[in-house]
């Protein structure tokens, strides 16, 4: 799902993630280190996403990267443009499949979805295997 807010340019890309969520704090952590002076990060818990007028139900469901144009992608699409955004080999070939073939969107969403919808496991999963 794609929001767009009214046409503010801001400097750099927002990643708007659920702050009490330890599986998308350690993640956004390691994607703070390849996206250093690139993209800013935010906890929706302040209700950042409001400035982007993206409600804070949306962020709490899961990743919302705002684009410097004010367009704002989620979910899988999201993690696909971060990947790009950081210059990962994936993230370009990931994004263009996600856009144009539509078995690769429904199955990455669906993923993305699984792993959204069970990311409270998943952090104590995280937390029990790093001590």
């Amino acid at each position: 799902m794609i929001f767009i807010m009214d046409r503010v340019v801001i400097p750099r890309p927002v990643v708007l993630y659920d702050g009490t969520c330890g599986f998308c704090t350690s993640s956004v952590r390691q994607w703070r280190e390849r996206g250093d002076g690139i993209i800013e990060f935010a906890s929706n818990q302040n209700g950042a996403g409001e400035a982007y007028g993206i409600p804070q139900h949306e962020t709490v469901r899961g990743l919302c990267l705002v684009e410097k144009n004010g367009d704002v992608r989620t979910g899988a699409e999201a993690v696909f443009r971060l990947m790009d955004l950081c210059e990962s080999p994936f993230g370009k070939v990931a994004l263009t499949l996600h856009k144009r073939v539509w078995l690769f969107r429904s199955v990455s969403n669906w993923m993305y979805e699984h792993v959204a919808g069970n990311r409270k496991y998943l952090s104590r999963l995280l937390k029990y295997i790093s001590g």
